[in-house]
């Protein structure tokens, strides 16, 4: 195999609302405990409520590791556009549910940014939740 070509994207023009297509798949989850004293994995959906919650409470998060700072910003919201897919995958014998299509991320312009340049969601460091921005 070899390299035919290499291009490089201009970084498109981030805006405090934006409709976006995901590259790959969105993640969103939670550890749990069962009755046993078991970790458990819950994949959230784009249809349920706690979604948008923990993107927001990630996205303050890595605007906090990165800026040394508390974001001040109105939360985050998620809509959706169209009917988004789920995706299964298995990475490195671990199963990952995310989610695929399009949304409408409506939120303060430097989180988007910030989004922007290192995903939506969790699992990131391994290629989740990477998007293009849409033109209009």
């Amino acid at each position: 195999m070899s390299i035919e070509e290499i291009k490089i994207h201009q970084k498109p023009e981030i805006w405090d609302k934006m409709k976006v297509k995901m590259l790959s798949p969105v993640v969103v989850y939670s550890t749990l405990m069962t009755k046993e004293s078991k970790k458990k994995t819950y994949y959230y959906s784009p249809y349920e409520e706690e979604f948008v919650d923990l993107i927001d409470k990630n996205l303050r998060k890595k605007h906090k590791a990165f800026y040394k700072k508390e974001a001040r910003a109105r939360k985050l919201k998620i809509g959706l556009m169209g009917k988004p897919k789920e995706k299964v995958l298995k990475y490195r014998d671990n199963i990952i549910k995310g989610g695929i299509g399009n949304f409408v991320l409506d939120g303060n312009k430097r989180l988007l940014k910030l989004a922007y340049d290192c995903g939506i969601g969790s699992k990131n460091s391994q290629g989740f939740g990477m998007f293009e921005v849409l033109s209009d």
